[in-house]
């Protein structure tokens, strides 16, 4: 969190030259942003695998698929494009920390390249980034991680109108986990129009939403059970996801309230319907996890929205536009170092991530 700073006013120049300074040049190309992945990749390739619920299991589905044949991995329970890439794999090296090295690459490299096409709000966006859900999930869902990555690849594809580029991702993605339907949502979302004229009827249907949760999730559920088993007999629960909840209709309401529309492009208006389908699904999550694991498609967007909407900001609203940007970083940062701070405390992380464990150390 904390390194990435020191290379905030550091660039590589065209002749690959280091230069050190606050040109505007520096400013737009510095190395913040790519000391900061590269930085996320040494963790996700190096750890343990004691860290991470599932990381355990993804050795066995290493192993196990590595010595199948054509007829186990196509009819196994897995999806089909994780089952033929660790297989893939499998047939090269027999040496897991390898095997996770490269899943780790496939998920920071194209998140990194979404949020590296903007190198402005960089400490905003590395801060919000650190306290979104899909950064923990990364240490442990290996499968969904990879086609959430793939999503941001997507991405890439909506805002060039590249539809079957865009659809071909998408399908690659939901070989490699079942839920990455959700990313075909992504196209007519992004060129839906929810301008703020349109807010208090859009405010109103999110209540509905939220108010009859527990009937749209077990209608939705239902529907979904047609498709596949994974959704089959879904109860619904309690799982206290309401901060997230908070945090994003906070984040949501910021994005109307500052910008100026009649500046905003594509990009911004498009980003901002990504928050508004992160608040929606996200009125589902009190119920189930499954909603958040849906939502997980949209989140990685979230801070690559919010920077852009200060960018937008109205006139009157740049000094609170700033202001804002300030107390979100400082806010977000002690977020983050107490959350680690308490873990180390209480014995207690997310997805078992705290103390974090290199693979040199400790028993495999």
């Amino acid at each position: 969190m904390f390194i990435p700073i020191i290379f905030s006013n550091v660039a590589v120049t065209d002749k690959n030259k280091l230069c050190i300074g606050k040109s505007e040049y520096i400013k737009n190309n510095s190395l913040a942003l790519p000391v900061f992945f590269l930085l996320l990749f040494l963790l996700l390739a190096c750890r343990n695998i004691k860290i991470g619920n599932d990381t355990w299991t993804y050795r066995y589905f290493f192993r196990a698929l590595s010595n199948a044949n054509i007829k186990d991995i196509l009819g196994g329970e897995l999806e089909v494009g994780f089952s033929i890439m660790t297989w893939l794999i499998g047939q090269v090296t027999d040496n897991y920390q390898i095997y996770l090295a490269l899943c780790s690459a496939l998920i920071v490299i194209p998140i990194s390249n979404l949020y590296k096409e903007d190198n402005r709000h960089i400490m905003l966006k590395i801060s919000v980034f650190l306290n979104m859900s899909t950064f923990v999930m990364m240490f442990s869902g290996i499968r969904q991680a990879i086609a959430i990555a793939l999503g941001a690849l997507a991405y890439k594809y909506v805002k060039k109108k590249k539809l079957w580029k865009f659809l071909i991702v998408t399908v690659v993605a939901m070989g490699m986990h079942h839920s990455a339907f959700m990313i075909l949502f992504m196209y007519p979302l992004y060129y839906a129009r929810f301008e703020r004229k349109h807010l208090v009827f859009t405010m109103l249907a999110i209540m509905l939403c939220f108010i009859y949760n527990k009937k749209i999730f077990s209608l939705l559920t239902g529907v979904l059970a047609m498709f596949s088993t994974e959704y089959e007999d879904v109860s619904t629960t309690t799982t206290g996801a309401f901060t997230s909840l908070i945090m994003f209709v906070g984040f949501t309401a910021f994005s109307y309230i500052i910008t100026d529309e009649k500046i905003m492009d594509q990009e911004g208006k498009g980003l901002r319907n990504f928050l508004l389908l992160t608040v929606v699904l996200q009125c589902f999550a009190p119920l189930h996890t499954l909603s958040m694991r849906m939502n997980y498609y949209y989140i990685i967007f979230i801070p690559v929205a919010i920077s852009k909407m200060l960018d937008y900001s109205k006139i009157r609203m740049k000094k609170l536009s700033t202001q804002a940007e300030i107390v979100m970083v400082l806010f977000f940062s002690i977020w983050f170092v107490y959350g680690i701070y308490n873990s180390y405390i209480t014995g207690i992380s997310t997805l078992n991530t705290v103390p974090y464990v290199p693979f040199w150390k400790g028993n495999q």
